[in-house]
Order: structure tokens, then sequence, then C-alpha cells
């Protein structure tokens, strides 16, 4: 009990009505439009791009603990890289290979360089993570902020609802509207560390 009272914030933040309208908005407009299928550059993938990349902006509003939240940036900017398949969206697709088909890197030239660049990519930043001593922001913010747990509760169930409906149900609707969800959950958690940061830097 403590231990709950000491690191878990129990609060509805206001920043989670961010996710809860992008969920409820989601699943009107799958109804009426009677979805059953979201492909690869529909409007919901482009606002899923729009989400992660407000995220990784406001990830530099931080007043302290900088190191911290440009690890945050570093891997937002990796998802980010990720929806749209590194570059891959914005390539010639194989003829009547259908909406979301794409080649693959082999298919390229020079596109076995794809994943050694994304684990560099990685190592550059597990390394400056390593360097500039990442651990003791990440200590500070634990003794000083707690964890908002309906975020982190209701991004869980994000994570299941995902990979049961892509790889049991292959739904891509319910898929893509949970991954929506996730990342407006994801830009909710760094609005609230950095109002909370930046308000204790101001005291």
């Amino acid at each position: 009990m403590n231990f709950t009272k000491k690191y878990l914030d129990f609060c509805f933040n206001k920043e989670n009505l961010i996710a809860l309208f992008a969920l409820v908005l989601s699943a009107f407009l799958i109804l009426f439009f009677d979805l059953r299928e979201i492909y690869e550059n529909s409007l919901l993938e482009n606002v899923q791009l729009i989400i992660l990349f407000a995220s990784f902006i406001y990830c530099f509003r931080a007043k302290k603990y900088k190191i911290f939240f440009h690890i945050v940036a570093m891997v937002v900017f990796l998802m980010f890289l990720r929806e749209i398949s590194y570059g891959r969206v914005f390539l010639p697709k194989p003829p009547g290979g259908g909406v979301d088909a794409m080649y693959p890197w082999s298919h390229y030239k020079y596109g076995f360089l794809v994943d050694y660049i994304v684990g560099l990519y990685i190592a550059v930043g597990t390394l400056y993570g390593i360097i500039k001593k990442v651990w003791i922001d990440i200590f500070e913010i634990v003794k000083n902020i707690k964890f908002p747990f309906w975020s982190l509760f209701s991004g869980l169930i994000c994570v299941i609802i995902q990979i049961v409906s892509e790889g049991k149900f292959h739904n891509s609707c319910i898929e893509e509207t949970a991954e929506l969800v996730l990342y407006c959950l994801i830009f909710a958690v760094i609005a609230i560390y950095v109002k909370k940061i930046n308000s204790l830097e101001g005291k």
C-alpha cells in the first residue's frame, strides 16, 4: 500500500482525454462507415504519425532531466520511422499487389543497409544513455513524480488488444484503433511528466 501511494498516481489526468476522444471518434467512424479494413497511409494511420511527431516535439519542452527526454524522443522517433516502414511507404508498390503491398528491402540494391542503420541508431541511443548516465534522471523522476497509473493500465490493455487482434483475429480496424489510442497515451504520459517536471523546476 505504501508503494502504491508513493509511486503511483490514481487520478485521471485530463491529458488522457485525448486518448479517450481518439477511441470514441475512431469507434464511431468505423461503425458509421462500416469499415472492415484500414489500409496503409489511411487517415487513421496519418493521425498516428501526427501524434507520434507531437510526442517527439513535446519531449524537448522539459526544462529538467533532458537526457531522459532525449532518449524518449529517440524511441518515439524510431516508432515514427517504423510506422512509415522506414520509408518504404514512399517507394513504388508492386503491380497488382494490393493496397498494402510493398517490395521487401531485399528487392532494392542497398535495402540490406536499413537493418544496419536501425541497429546503429539503437546502439548510438543506448551508448548516449550510458555515457550521459540516464539512470540518474530516471531515479530522480521516479523519486519526485508519481507514475500515472491509468495511463499505464490503459496502455497495457491497448498493447494486448493490438497483439490479439493482429495475431488471432486479423482485424486491422481494432488493431489500428488500439495503436492510435496507445500513441495518444504515450503523448499524454510525456505531457504529464513535462508539466510536472516544469512545475518542480519553477518552484
